[in-house]
């Protein structure tokens, strides 16, 4: 018969010192219980060819629990396949419920510190303080690598977690990767401090399909440095839902030839809602695009950036390869037409930018790639889809020309078309033809006037007659015809 396990405190933390194969395997099935109240700790602990540098842990069943109340602590431990730390490998129904962890200078290919995998109606919980440092990790996930293999997963990070100094090749700090349906809840403070990725996310990796992910608490990156998505990488599609809340701080990230100085997101069909987050110090290096933020938006995606900061981003020019170094702060290629652009799919409002600069000022602030750069300013200016604070004029005063363009995507070939190919996001606001205002009044007037306020017209039919103004694309601009009423009185 299967009993729960207790493990009481002992005089002296549970230790396992300079251990190499067979590594420090747990299995829990059928109901059963795990708990360690006491500090686990596992120093200068291998595992070659095997999983696990310092614990493997399976656990299944509905009811089967692994909880430490104490910390649980890996000190230069390492596995040559995946978990340098751990593996905890969580199956149908099971929970493991973790207080403490610390990983410390752990190697491994795939999770350095700790390598999770969730399986169907799975439950997993940080609950207090984790922290890795100088974890590094040949694969996915310098310090975490947490993949979701199942439906109805919980997933919940409620303490502060920090990452110092960790490497890996996707996600330098952590790497996430859900596909199934489930619910990934972050409530509690990470940071990042110095991590890098020699391909993509030197803080963060995010693969989300079909689940949604919130971070709900200040989340910060500083240092942090990949080939692409200098603190975050982020692949979202089949209605995967991202959310980045309140008070992320991205501090002198970068990309170092691809794009996303802060963060890189391919919004295959899925969400992105960014909001009071700050960007300072955020450069990307050409070949790249976006000093702070790029975004490719597919055909069904939504964009949502408010309340947020730029602060001396940049796009970096780079003798040996002269290619793109577009928007300065934020970079973004839409698959969406004008026609079919809205605040439901596209909207960045409340947006502060200061001292953003972008290579030959091909968009300091912010850069558009879209089907057709006229289109998409006329759609932007007529329904407020872009506002920035302090500035009344955006889209009509001349001299934020450089500072918000775009460039058609039929023109885009390989990154080094010339200047005369980007132009001025809201050139169609600047000569009045988003919207035009049409007057008539029916007594004394003359169909053969201008139709303005001093010389209105008599009929609204004269009005449709007129060929459409120039600069005025029709079914995007509105003309506004205003009628003057007569009254008489006795």
């Amino acid at each position: 018969m299967l009993e729960d396990i207790y493990i009481p405190p002992p005089e002296f933390p549970i230790q396992a010192t300079n251990s190499i194969d067979p590594v420090n395997l747990i299995s829990t099935f059928a109901g059963c219980q795990l708990i360690f109240e006491s500090d686990c700790q596992f120093i200068n602990c291998s595992a070659s060819n095997f999983i696990g540098g310092g614990m493997s842990a399976y656990i299944n069943n509905e009811g089967s629990l692994i909880q430490c109340l104490g910390e649980l602590l890996f000190d230069n431990c390492s596995s040559s396949i995946i978990g340098g730390g751990a593996l905890l490998n969580i199956g149908d129904k099971a929970s493991i419920e973790l207080n403490k962890v610390t990983c410390i200078d752990c190697k491994s290919g795939q999770g350095a510190g700790l390598n999770i995998q969730l399986n169907f109606n799975s439950y997993f919980a940080i609950s207090g303080q984790a922290s890795f440092t100088k974890c590094e990790g040949s694969g996915t996930g310098g310090g975490i690598c947490l993949i979701n293999q199942g439906e109805n997963v919980e997933i919940k990070l409620t303490g502060s977690i920090e990452f110092v100094d960790c490497i890996g090749n996707s996600g330098g700090g952590m790497y996430i990767s859900s596909n199934i349906d489930s619910i990934i809840q972050i409530t509690g403070q990470l940071s990042f401090d110095n991590c890098s990725s020699l391909y993509y996310g030197g803080g963060l990796f995010l693969e989300i399909s079909e689940s949604q992910l919130s971070f709900e608490n200040l989340i910060s990156f500083k240092d942090c440095s990949a080939e692409t998505g200098g603190g975050i990488y982020t692949e979202i599609g089949e209605g995967g839902q991202l959310k980045l809340i309140k008070q992320s701080i991205f501090t002198e990230c970068k990309s170092t030839s691809g794009s996303g100085g802060g963060i890189y997101s391919d919004i295959i069909d899925g969400s992105l809602n960014i909001k009071d987050t700050t960007f300072e110090s955020c450069t990307c290096t050409q070949s790249g695009n976006g000093g702070g933020i790029a975004l490719i938006q597919g055909i069904s995606s939504i964009i949502s950036i408010t309340n947020s900061s730029f602060i001396d981003c940049k796009t970096i020019s780079n003798s040996s390869d002269q290619r793109y170094g577009w928007g300065g702060a934020i970079f973004i290629q839409t698959q969406i037409d004008a026609e079919n652009l809205n605040q439901t799919y596209f909207l960045m409002r409340d947006l502060i930018f200061t001292g953003s600069e972008a290579v030959n000022s091909i968009g300091n602030n912010i850069h558009i790639q879209s089907s057709n750069t006229y289109n998409t300013g006329i759609v932007i200016a007529l329904n407020s889809l872009l506002t920035v604070k302090d500035t009344p004029n955006l889209y009509t005063s001349p001299e934020y020309s450089n500072y918000y363009m775009g460039i058609d995507q039929s023109k885009v070939i390989d990154g080094n078309e010339p200047y005369s190919d980007h132009e001025p996001l809201f050139v169609a606001a600047q000569t009045d033809s988003v919207t035009k205002q049409y007057y008539i009044r029916s007594f004394n007037s003359f169909d053969e006037n201008d139709c303005s306020s001093t010389s209105p017209c008599k009929t609204i039919n004269y009005i449709l007659s007129q060929t459409l103004p120039e600069g005025f694309v029709k079914g995007l601009s509105v003309a506004i015809i205003n009628m003057y009423i007569y009254s008489m009185h006795c």
